[in-house]
Protein backbone atom coordinates (compact mmCIF):
# COMPACT_ATOMS: atom_id res chain seq x y z
CA UNK A 1 0.00 0.00 0.00
CA UNK A 2 2.79 2.38 0.74
CA UNK A 3 4.87 1.60 -2.07
CA UNK A 4 0.93 2.22 -3.99
CA UNK A 5 1.14 5.55 -2.80
CA UNK A 6 4.98 6.94 -2.96
CA UNK A 7 4.99 5.66 -6.96
CA UNK A 8 1.39 7.93 -7.40
CA UNK A 9 2.82 10.43 -5.42
CA UNK A 10 5.83 10.60 -7.59
CA UNK A 11 3.95 10.45 -10.68
CA UNK A 12 2.10 13.70 -9.37
CA UNK A 13 5.18 15.28 -8.46
CA UNK A 14 6.57 15.23 -11.91
CA UNK A 15 3.47 16.62 -13.62
CA UNK A 16 2.81 19.54 -11.10
CA UNK A 17 6.24 20.63 -12.07
CA UNK A 18 9.11 22.04 -9.93
CA UNK A 19 6.86 24.36 -7.88
CA UNK A 20 5.46 21.16 -6.24
CA UNK A 21 8.07 19.43 -6.91
CA UNK A 22 10.42 20.08 -3.76
CA UNK A 23 7.44 20.67 -1.18
CA UNK A 24 5.91 17.08 -2.33
CA UNK A 25 9.65 15.25 -2.39
CA UNK A 26 10.34 16.55 1.55
CA UNK A 27 6.11 15.32 2.35
CA UNK A 28 7.19 12.06 0.34
CA UNK A 29 10.13 11.71 2.43
CA UNK A 30 8.14 12.09 5.67
CA UNK A 31 5.87 9.73 4.33
CA UNK A 32 8.30 7.10 4.32
CA UNK A 33 9.09 7.02 7.88
CA UNK A 34 5.83 8.07 9.74
CA UNK A 35 3.08 5.49 10.44
CA UNK A 36 0.13 5.55 8.42
CA UNK A 37 -3.12 4.02 10.33
CA UNK A 38 -5.90 3.93 7.79
CA UNK A 39 -6.75 5.99 4.38
CA UNK A 40 -9.77 7.42 6.33
CA UNK A 41 -7.33 9.25 8.59
CA UNK A 42 -5.23 10.43 5.98
CA UNK A 43 -8.22 11.79 4.16
CA UNK A 44 -9.56 13.44 6.94
CA UNK A 45 -6.08 15.24 8.16
CA UNK A 46 -5.54 16.64 4.02
CA UNK A 47 -6.83 19.91 5.60
CA UNK A 48 -3.10 21.52 4.66
CA UNK A 49 -4.01 20.56 1.33
CA UNK A 50 -7.01 22.40 0.99
CA UNK A 51 -5.20 25.27 2.58
CA UNK A 52 -2.60 25.33 -0.01
CA UNK A 53 -4.56 24.65 -2.64
CA UNK A 54 -7.04 28.07 -1.48
CA UNK A 55 -3.76 29.96 -1.13
CA UNK A 56 -2.48 29.33 -4.21
CA UNK A 57 -6.01 30.09 -6.11
CA UNK A 58 -6.16 33.00 -4.08
CA UNK A 59 -3.03 33.78 -5.20
CA UNK A 60 -4.02 34.12 -8.57
CA UNK A 61 -7.05 36.55 -7.89
CA UNK A 62 -4.40 38.82 -7.43
CA UNK A 63 -3.47 38.28 -11.11
CA UNK A 64 -6.95 37.99 -12.22
CA UNK A 65 -6.14 33.95 -12.93
CA UNK A 66 -6.77 30.99 -11.18
CA UNK A 67 -5.06 27.49 -11.37
CA UNK A 68 -6.94 25.08 -13.60
CA UNK A 69 -8.97 23.02 -11.81
CA UNK A 70 -7.40 19.26 -12.93
CA UNK A 71 -3.75 20.69 -11.23
CA UNK A 72 -5.60 21.53 -8.03
CA UNK A 73 -7.07 18.47 -8.05
CA UNK A 74 -3.68 16.73 -8.08
CA UNK A 75 -2.51 19.56 -5.57
CA UNK A 76 -4.95 18.17 -3.46
CA UNK A 77 -4.65 14.15 -3.81
CA UNK A 78 -0.43 14.90 -3.58
CA UNK A 79 -1.02 17.01 -0.08
CA UNK A 80 -3.65 14.48 0.95
CA UNK A 81 -0.76 11.59 1.50
CA UNK A 82 1.49 13.73 3.80
CA UNK A 83 0.10 12.44 6.86
CA UNK A 84 2.73 13.92 9.02
CA UNK A 85 2.78 17.53 7.62
CA UNK A 86 -0.98 17.28 8.65
CA UNK A 87 0.21 16.82 11.92
CA UNK A 88 2.54 19.84 11.75
CA UNK A 89 -0.17 22.22 10.75
CA UNK A 90 -2.43 21.02 13.65
CA UNK A 91 -0.13 21.62 16.09
CA UNK A 92 0.83 24.87 14.68
CA UNK A 93 -2.51 25.56 14.25
CA UNK A 94 -2.98 24.72 18.43
CA UNK A 95 -0.27 27.05 18.76
CA UNK A 96 -1.56 30.29 17.04
CA UNK A 97 -4.66 29.77 19.68
CA UNK A 98 -3.08 30.65 21.78
CA UNK A 99 -1.25 33.58 20.82
CA UNK A 100 -2.36 36.95 21.12
CA UNK A 101 -3.36 38.62 17.46
CA UNK A 102 -4.31 42.10 16.24
CA UNK A 103 -7.31 43.21 15.97
CA UNK A 104 -8.98 42.15 12.47
CA UNK A 105 -6.36 39.13 12.44
CA UNK A 106 -7.62 35.82 12.88
CA UNK A 107 -5.54 32.21 14.11
CA UNK A 108 -6.12 31.37 10.36
CA UNK A 109 -5.37 34.45 8.33
CA UNK A 110 -1.70 35.57 10.22
CA UNK A 111 0.11 33.91 7.50
CA UNK A 112 -2.60 34.04 4.84
CA UNK A 113 -1.92 36.19 1.18
CA UNK A 114 -5.07 37.74 1.87
CA UNK A 115 -4.21 38.98 5.36
CA UNK A 116 -3.74 42.80 5.06
CA UNK A 117 -7.10 42.94 3.25
CA UNK A 118 -9.03 40.26 5.52
CA UNK A 119 -7.61 42.76 8.74
CA UNK A 120 -8.61 46.49 7.23
CA UNK A 121 -11.90 45.10 6.25
CA UNK A 122 -12.95 43.39 9.72
CA UNK A 123 -11.14 46.77 11.02
CA UNK A 124 -13.56 48.95 9.53
CA UNK A 125 -16.56 46.37 10.27
CA UNK A 126 -17.47 44.89 7.55
CA UNK A 127 -16.34 41.57 7.85
CA UNK A 128 -16.17 39.24 10.90
CA UNK A 129 -14.82 35.85 11.57
CA UNK A 130 -16.56 32.90 13.82
CA UNK A 131 -17.12 31.94 16.93
CA UNK A 132 -13.54 30.18 17.38
CA UNK A 133 -11.56 33.38 15.57
CA UNK A 134 -11.16 31.64 12.27
CA UNK A 135 -12.22 33.83 9.22
CA UNK A 136 -11.97 30.77 6.87
CA UNK A 137 -10.30 32.29 4.04
CA UNK A 138 -9.97 29.68 1.72
CA UNK A 139 -13.83 28.86 1.94
CA UNK A 140 -16.57 29.83 -0.61
CA UNK A 141 -18.44 32.96 -0.13
CA UNK A 142 -22.25 32.30 -0.47
CA UNK A 143 -24.95 34.67 -1.68
CA UNK A 144 -26.59 35.91 1.89
CA UNK A 145 -23.06 36.57 3.14
CA UNK A 146 -22.30 38.52 0.40
CA UNK A 147 -25.65 40.08 1.12
CA UNK A 148 -24.58 40.65 4.98
CA UNK A 149 -21.25 42.18 3.62
CA UNK A 150 -22.94 44.89 1.16
CA UNK A 151 -25.39 44.95 3.86
CA UNK A 152 -23.04 46.78 6.24
CA UNK A 153 -21.18 48.91 3.73
CA UNK A 154 -24.62 50.58 2.88
CA UNK A 155 -24.76 51.14 6.80
CA UNK A 156 -21.33 52.51 7.11
CA UNK A 157 -21.08 54.90 4.45
CA UNK A 158 -24.83 56.08 3.18
CA UNK A 159 -26.54 58.81 5.38
CA UNK A 160 -29.85 58.48 7.44
CA UNK A 161 -31.65 59.90 4.59
CA UNK A 162 -30.41 57.56 2.15
CA UNK A 163 -30.59 54.40 4.39
CA UNK A 164 -34.52 55.73 5.08
CA UNK A 165 -35.04 56.02 1.37
CA UNK A 166 -34.29 52.48 0.94
CA UNK A 167 -35.77 51.23 3.81
CA UNK A 168 -38.95 52.00 2.27
CA UNK A 169 -38.42 49.91 -0.69
CA UNK A 170 -38.28 46.88 1.69
CA UNK A 171 -41.67 46.14 2.19
CA UNK A 172 -41.84 45.63 -1.48
CA UNK A 173 -38.83 42.86 -1.38
CA UNK A 174 -39.90 39.69 -0.34
CA UNK A 175 -38.47 36.01 -1.60
CA UNK A 176 -40.24 32.67 -0.47
CA UNK A 177 -36.47 30.88 -0.02
CA UNK A 178 -35.70 33.99 2.90
CA UNK A 179 -37.75 33.07 6.16
CA UNK A 180 -38.19 36.01 8.41
CA UNK A 181 -36.17 34.47 11.30
CA UNK A 182 -33.42 33.96 9.06
CA UNK A 183 -30.12 35.14 9.95
CA UNK A 184 -29.50 37.53 6.57
CA UNK A 185 -33.14 38.32 6.38
CA UNK A 186 -32.55 42.05 6.96
CA UNK A 187 -29.29 42.29 4.73
CA UNK A 188 -31.13 40.19 1.78
CA UNK A 189 -34.17 42.78 2.21
CA UNK A 190 -31.80 45.91 2.31
CA UNK A 191 -29.19 44.91 -0.52
CA UNK A 192 -32.21 43.84 -2.70
CA UNK A 193 -33.90 47.03 -2.03
CA UNK A 194 -30.84 48.97 -2.84
CA UNK A 195 -30.14 47.27 -6.25
CA UNK A 196 -26.98 45.83 -5.78
CA UNK A 197 -27.98 42.52 -5.32
CA UNK A 198 -31.25 40.78 -7.19
CA UNK A 199 -32.71 37.32 -6.73
CA UNK A 200 -32.34 33.88 -8.68
CA UNK A 201 -35.90 34.44 -9.80
CA UNK A 202 -38.90 36.95 -8.45
CA UNK A 203 -39.48 34.64 -5.82
CA UNK A 204 -36.05 33.24 -4.50
CA UNK A 205 -33.07 34.25 -3.84
CA UNK A 206 -31.14 31.31 -3.22
CA UNK A 207 -29.16 32.22 -0.16
CA UNK A 208 -27.06 29.37 0.48
CA UNK A 209 -25.91 29.23 -3.23
CA UNK A 210 -21.97 29.88 -3.59
CA UNK A 211 -21.34 33.08 -5.91
CA UNK A 212 -19.10 32.61 -8.85
CA UNK A 213 -16.70 35.42 -9.76
CA UNK A 214 -18.68 37.15 -12.39
CA UNK A 215 -21.76 37.17 -9.86
CA UNK A 216 -19.48 38.50 -7.11
CA UNK A 217 -17.25 41.13 -9.29
CA UNK A 218 -20.65 42.33 -10.84
CA UNK A 219 -22.75 42.80 -7.69
CA UNK A 220 -19.20 44.86 -6.30
CA UNK A 221 -19.96 47.25 -9.11
CA UNK A 222 -23.40 47.56 -8.15
CA UNK A 223 -22.53 48.49 -4.76
CA UNK A 224 -19.56 50.85 -6.05
CA UNK A 225 -22.01 52.57 -8.20
CA UNK A 226 -24.60 52.97 -5.39
CA UNK A 227 -22.04 54.75 -2.63
CA UNK A 228 -20.86 57.07 -6.37
CA UNK A 229 -17.42 55.69 -5.79
CA UNK A 230 -14.99 57.53 -8.45
CA UNK A 231 -12.29 55.54 -8.67
CA UNK A 232 -9.99 57.13 -11.39
CA UNK A 233 -10.08 54.82 -14.61
CA UNK A 234 -6.69 53.28 -14.96
CA UNK A 235 -7.35 51.18 -18.08
CA UNK A 236 -9.92 52.33 -21.03
CA UNK A 237 -9.80 49.19 -22.81
CA UNK A 238 -10.46 45.82 -21.40
CA UNK A 239 -9.54 42.33 -22.72
CA UNK A 240 -9.79 38.90 -21.12
CA UNK A 241 -7.90 35.75 -22.39
CA UNK A 242 -11.27 33.86 -21.63
CA UNK A 243 -13.82 37.00 -22.01
CA UNK A 244 -15.68 34.51 -24.48
CA UNK A 245 -17.13 32.50 -21.87
CA UNK A 246 -18.38 35.87 -19.84
CA UNK A 247 -22.10 35.89 -19.36
CA UNK A 248 -23.26 39.18 -21.41
CA UNK A 249 -25.83 40.15 -18.63
CA UNK A 250 -22.03 40.51 -16.28
CA UNK A 251 -19.40 41.96 -18.78
CA UNK A 252 -20.15 45.83 -18.92
CA UNK A 253 -19.76 45.60 -14.43
CA UNK A 254 -16.93 43.55 -15.07
CA UNK A 255 -15.12 46.34 -17.33
CA UNK A 256 -16.37 48.81 -15.12
CA UNK A 257 -13.82 47.05 -12.27
CA UNK A 258 -11.44 46.23 -14.28
CA UNK A 259 -10.76 49.39 -15.84
CA UNK A 260 -10.29 50.82 -12.29
CA UNK A 261 -7.98 48.36 -11.55
CA UNK A 262 -9.98 46.17 -8.44
CA UNK A 263 -9.42 43.16 -11.28
CA UNK A 264 -6.79 42.39 -12.98
CA UNK A 265 -7.22 42.29 -17.29
CA UNK A 266 -5.26 41.56 -20.37
CA UNK A 267 -5.03 39.31 -23.12
CA UNK A 268 -2.71 37.24 -20.95
CA UNK A 269 -5.45 37.11 -18.22
CA UNK A 270 -8.17 34.25 -17.56
CA UNK A 271 -11.45 36.35 -15.54
CA UNK A 272 -12.38 32.89 -14.72
CA UNK A 273 -15.86 33.70 -14.46
CA UNK A 274 -17.26 30.67 -13.25
CA UNK A 275 -14.69 30.30 -10.46
CA UNK A 276 -16.80 30.14 -7.14
CA UNK A 277 -14.74 33.23 -5.13
CA UNK A 278 -13.48 32.03 -1.54
CA UNK A 279 -13.68 34.44 1.47
CA UNK A 280 -10.11 36.19 0.93
CA UNK A 281 -10.71 36.70 -2.73
CA UNK A 282 -13.63 38.52 -1.58
CA UNK A 283 -12.35 40.35 1.13
CA UNK A 284 -10.01 41.71 -1.23
CA UNK A 285 -11.84 42.59 -4.05
CA UNK A 286 -13.62 44.69 -1.49
CA UNK A 287 -10.24 46.29 0.32
CA UNK A 288 -9.20 47.63 -3.55
CA UNK A 289 -12.55 49.27 -4.54
CA UNK A 290 -13.67 50.56 -0.98
CA UNK A 291 -9.48 51.52 0.30
CA UNK A 292 -9.17 52.92 -3.41
CA UNK A 293 -12.11 55.16 -2.52
CA UNK A 294 -11.02 56.01 0.66
CA UNK A 295 -13.80 53.76 2.60
CA UNK A 296 -11.61 51.78 4.38
CA UNK A 297 -12.40 54.32 7.25
CA UNK A 298 -16.62 54.38 7.20
CA UNK A 299 -18.08 57.50 6.69
CA UNK A 300 -21.05 56.92 9.30
CA UNK A 301 -21.38 54.38 12.25
CA UNK A 302 -23.93 51.66 11.80
CA UNK A 303 -27.09 52.11 13.99
CA UNK A 304 -25.63 49.32 16.08
CA UNK A 305 -22.47 51.53 16.62
CA UNK A 306 -23.94 54.52 16.90
CA UNK A 307 -26.30 53.17 19.91
CA UNK A 308 -22.46 51.96 21.10
CA UNK A 309 -20.77 55.05 20.79
CA UNK A 310 -23.65 57.06 22.53
CA UNK A 311 -23.13 54.41 25.41
CA UNK A 312 -19.98 54.74 25.96
CA UNK A 313 -20.46 58.45 25.69
CA UNK A 314 -22.75 58.13 28.57
CA UNK A 315 -20.61 56.19 30.92
CA UNK A 316 -17.69 58.65 29.94
CA UNK A 317 -20.41 61.60 31.29
CA UNK A 318 -20.93 59.58 34.42
CA UNK A 319 -17.39 58.59 34.81
CA UNK A 320 -16.74 62.46 34.68
CA UNK A 321 -19.16 62.98 37.23
CA UNK A 322 -18.35 60.60 39.20
CA UNK A 323 -14.74 61.36 39.82
CA UNK A 324 -15.65 64.95 40.21
CA UNK A 325 -17.92 63.61 43.25
CA UNK A 326 -15.24 62.23 44.08
CA UNK A 327 -12.55 65.00 43.94
CA UNK A 328 -15.05 67.01 45.97
CA UNK A 329 -15.57 64.10 48.48
CA UNK A 330 -11.54 64.22 48.92
CA UNK A 331 -11.31 67.80 48.73
CA UNK A 332 -13.79 68.20 51.79
CA UNK A 333 -12.12 65.21 53.50
CA UNK A 334 -8.92 66.69 53.33
CA UNK A 335 -10.09 69.49 55.23
CA UNK A 336 -11.96 67.77 57.48
CA UNK A 337 -8.81 65.53 58.10
CA UNK A 338 -6.64 68.49 58.67
CA UNK A 339 -9.02 70.45 60.94
CA UNK A 340 -9.06 67.15 63.09
CA UNK A 341 -5.35 67.00 63.13
CA UNK A 342 -5.33 70.72 64.00
CA UNK A 343 -7.92 70.00 67.10
CA UNK A 344 -5.64 67.18 67.70
CA UNK A 345 -2.52 68.96 67.93
CA UNK A 346 -4.23 71.63 69.77
CA UNK A 347 -5.20 68.76 72.15
CA UNK A 348 -1.89 67.34 72.38
CA UNK A 349 -0.49 70.40 73.34
CA UNK A 350 -2.50 71.53 76.05
CA UNK A 351 -2.49 67.71 77.57
CA UNK A 352 1.34 68.28 77.83
CA UNK A 353 1.11 71.56 79.37
CA UNK A 354 -1.21 70.08 81.91
CA UNK A 355 0.82 67.32 82.69
CA UNK A 356 3.85 69.71 82.61
CA UNK A 357 2.22 71.65 85.42
CA UNK A 358 1.19 68.52 87.31
CA UNK A 359 4.37 67.12 87.36
CA UNK A 360 6.09 70.80 88.66
CA UNK A 361 3.37 70.71 91.59
CA UNK A 362 4.06 67.16 92.33
CA UNK A 363 7.54 67.93 92.10
CA UNK A 364 7.24 70.44 94.48
CA UNK A 365 5.06 68.62 96.83
CA UNK A 366 6.91 66.18 96.74
CA UNK A 367 10.02 68.19 97.71
CA UNK A 368 7.58 69.53 100.75
CA UNK A 369 7.62 66.20 101.96
CA UNK A 370 10.75 65.27 101.71
CA UNK A 371 11.76 68.19 103.40
CA UNK A 372 9.19 67.88 106.50
CA UNK A 373 10.06 64.19 106.51
CA UNK A 374 13.87 64.90 106.65
CA UNK A 375 12.98 67.56 109.45
CA UNK A 376 10.85 65.14 111.31
CA UNK A 377 13.05 62.67 110.97
CA UNK A 378 16.19 65.16 112.45
CA UNK A 379 13.39 65.71 115.31
CA UNK A 380 13.18 62.42 116.26
CA UNK A 381 17.04 61.50 115.94
CA UNK A 382 17.74 64.30 118.20
CA UNK A 383 15.03 63.31 120.74
CA UNK A 384 16.08 59.53 120.57
CA UNK A 385 19.92 60.48 120.93
CA UNK A 386 18.97 62.44 124.27
CA UNK A 387 16.93 60.00 125.90
CA UNK A 388 19.49 57.49 124.83
CA UNK A 389 22.17 60.42 126.46
CA UNK A 390 19.83 60.56 129.85
CA UNK A 391 19.69 56.92 129.99
CA UNK A 392 23.08 56.21 130.27
CA UNK A 393 24.51 58.42 132.41
CA UNK A 394 25.58 57.37 135.49
CA UNK A 395 23.65 58.72 138.76
CA UNK A 396 26.54 59.26 141.76
CA UNK A 397 25.78 59.99 144.98
CA UNK A 398 28.47 62.54 147.02
CA UNK A 399 28.40 60.97 150.20
CA UNK A 400 30.38 63.52 152.96
CA UNK A 401 33.96 61.89 154.00
CA UNK A 402 34.59 60.61 157.82
CA UNK A 403 37.11 62.50 159.25
CA UNK A 404 38.35 58.97 160.28
CA UNK A 405 38.46 58.16 156.85
CA UNK A 406 40.20 60.73 155.97
CA UNK A 407 42.91 60.64 158.42
CA UNK A 408 43.33 56.56 157.99
CA UNK A 409 43.63 58.00 154.06
CA UNK A 410 46.15 60.68 154.55
CA UNK A 411 48.05 58.47 157.06
CA UNK A 412 48.17 55.56 154.17
CA UNK A 413 49.28 57.83 151.44
CA UNK A 414 45.71 57.28 150.10
CA UNK A 415 44.78 60.76 148.44
CA UNK A 416 41.08 61.75 148.96
CA UNK A 417 40.84 61.24 145.18
CA UNK A 418 41.61 57.64 145.41
CA UNK A 419 39.34 56.37 147.63
CA UNK A 420 36.65 54.69 146.06
CA UNK A 421 33.36 55.81 146.98
CA UNK A 422 30.42 53.55 147.00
Amino acid sequence: MKLNKLSLSLAITLALGSTFGMAHAETTAAHTKAKTTTVTNTQAKATPAKATTAKTTAKADTKATEAKPATAEKATEAKAEAKPAAKTTEAKTTTKAKETLPAGVYTDTKDNWARDAIQAMSQAGYLSGYSDNTFKPSAQITREQAAAIYGKVLQHNLNEQELADIVTKESATSYSDVEADRWSNSAIKLVSAAGVMQGTSKTAFTPSKTMNREEFVASAASLAKKLNITTPVKTEKIRFKDEDSISLDYVADINYMAERGIVASGTTENFNPKQPVTRAQAATILNRMLNGAGLATPRHAAPEAKAETAVKEDAKKVEKAVEKDASKVSKDAKKDVAKLDKDAKKDAAKADKAVKEDAKKAEKAAKADAKKVEKDVKHNKNEKNEAVAQKTEPTRTVRPVRRSTLKHSIKNNNPPWKIKYS
